[in-house]
């Protein structure tokens, strides 16, 4: 395998972790037209969100 992949595969491992969602496909669509639109990743928007809930002491809670 290439250096740079090797390196790269083993610094993503180490700083990073995966996460596995199941969504309706609307809101799927809704996300990603979003994102496009806001020029973001998923992952972005998703990190963000979750960066304003917690700092902003919101309740999700159905």
């Amino acid at each position: 395998m290439d250096k740079k992949v090797e390196y790269n595969k083993n610094y993503n491992k180490t700083h990073y972790k995966n996460i596995n969602i199941r969504i309706k496909p609307e809101t799927n669509e809704m996300l990603e037209d979003y994102c496009k639109d806001m020029h973001i990743s998923k992952a972005t928007f998703i990190t963000n969100a979750i960066k304003y809930i917690i700092d902003n002491n919101i309740d999700i809670t159905l």
